[in-house]
């Protein structure tokens, strides 16, 4: 066997200990890999690296319309490097592989881009109000309030909202407290009213059942309502919802390490980059000169 046969077993292994979204990124990024080079990964050279890593910065992003960043790129060098690395000591294949790949040198710019502001998060809102979406609304309330990511919000129940806190589990299996605040307490209650929710319910459910609404719901569901309010779809996901509620903080005056502590950051240089600028802010900069 060649050490591309072996794609289904490290995609096995790599399964037990990483999400499935991950793996399926990891994945993608080997067969894309391996359909350029066109040859067995034990007679990969140097400069074949070198020939994909220039086709990889020639290919366009589809969906921003511009070529691949440079960070992309060495995510997609990196796949291959792990994988390599689980050829190498995986002592039930006898295979040993050595190809240098070196990363594309990025200078460290460390800047805030394609963040929501207070004003897209409100336009955001009044949409769903407009029609009528009261989950839509506590969805998007519960991600700004909170600060939580969207494996975290769907774990909440109506119970936790009476008692005003949750225990979320969150990366790494780690176990946090997150608070809810009075503000949203005065916004989920009557949605758990109009839904006739029970206290062992999950808050975000299904409209077909009672199972906790999956991502990719949240995710169309953002995209939807940042469509209707005109906001830029590239800003629109969960993700940026937990940067506002970060930034706001910050502008309210809370330290980092309280901001790590809320967002359940394990290192504060984490929390760091919400005290930066965006691009555009430091554009602005530039043409005051």
């Amino acid at each position: 066997m060649k050490a591309k046969d072996y794609l289904a077993q490290y995609e096995a292994a790599q399964l037990k200990k990483k999400s499935p979204n991950t793996v399926k990124a990891y994945i993608a990024d080997l067969k894309q890999f391996f359909a350029f080079i066109d040859k067995d990964l034990e007679d990969v050279k140097h400069d074949d690296i070198v020939r994909y890593t220039q086709y990889l910065l020639s290919q366009i992003n589809k969906r921003k319309n511009k070529p691949l960043e440079p960070k992309t790129v060495n995510r997609k060098l990196v796949s291959v490097r792990q994988y390599i690395d689980w050829i190498n000591k995986n002592e039930m294949i006898d295979i040993n592989i050595f190809i240098d790949i070196e990363l594309i040198k990025i200078q460290k710019q460390e800047y805030l881009d394609e963040v929501i502001t207070k004003t897209d998060f409100d336009r955001i809102v009044r949409a769903a109000e407009k029609d009528g979406n009261m989950k839509a609304v506590a969805v998007f309330n519960t991600l700004y309030f909170t600060g939580v990511r969207v494996s975290e919000l769907t774990q909440f129940t109506v119970g936790d909202i009476k008692t005003g806190e949750k225990f979320v589990r969150g990366k790494g299996n780690k176990y946090r407290r997150v608070v809810i605040p009075e503000k949203l307490k005065a916004i989920l209650l009557p949605y758990i009213k109009q839904r006739g929710l029970k206290n062992n319910q999950y808050l975000f459910i299904n409209d077909t059942n009672n199972n906790p609404m999956q991502r990719q719901s949240i995710h169309n569901m953002i995209k939807s309502y940042a469509g209707q309010a005109r906001v830029k779809l590239s800003k629109a996901h969960a993700h940026s919802f937990r940067h506002l509620c970060a930034l706001r903080m910050i502008e309210e005056g809370a330290t980092l390490d309280e901001v790590a502590d809320i967002l359940g950051h394990s290192n504060i240089n984490t929390t760091r980059i919400y005290t930066r600028k965006t691009g555009k802010e430091l554009r602005n900069i530039q043409e005051r000169l």
